[in-house]
């Protein structure tokens, strides 16, 4: 059970991303797009996007959306979901300086209390860098900074 102090860090940011990026996440939703949020880092560590990895991108918004298969009542809502995680992946992308502190210091918080999900930012940081067959340099060094602001 996550702290009164990062629920209160959580619930700010999500009050202030939403009206920003014209989300409809619910709190539960954001935090998956929280949790992914230092892979759009990796992504964009090039500063410019690979076709294989807009294709992840799409492939990583479906993955987020059917870890709600059990609440979601049939196979539209979940792609409803997809499309409402891919629009806010793209707007994180084409934002990410502006959120990328707030992102950060909030996923912290969570990992710090939520340590088993550690391993899966890592893999995800990790399948996104070699999306295009191999880890760039700048991608290997965006892994690593995010990995010591993270304590992966």
């Amino acid at each position: 059970m996550a702290s009164t102090q990062l629920n209160d860090s959580i619930s700010r940011l999500h009050a202030q991303y939403q009206p920003q990026a014209g989300s409809a996440l619910p709190r539960e939703q954001f935090i998956t797009l929280l949790t992914f949020f230092p892979v759009l880092l990796v992504v964009n560590a090039d500063e410019h996007l690979q076709d294989e990895e807009v294709i992840f991108v799409t492939f990583i918004a479906k993955a987020m959306a059917d870890t709600f298969d059990q609440e979601l009542p049939d196979r539209e809502a979940r792609a409803l979901l997809q499309q409402q995680f891919t629009t806010d992946l793209n707007y994180l992308l084409q934002h990410d300086h502006q959120w990328q502190a707030p992102f950060m210091e909030t996923l912290a918080r969570y990992l710090a209390e939520m340590p088993q999900i550690k391993e899966t930012v890592l893999e995800a940081l990790y399948l996104f860098a070699d999306a295009a067959e191999e880890t760039s340099a700048a991608e290997a060094r965006v892994i690593g900074q995010i990995r010591a602001q993270l304590g992966i």
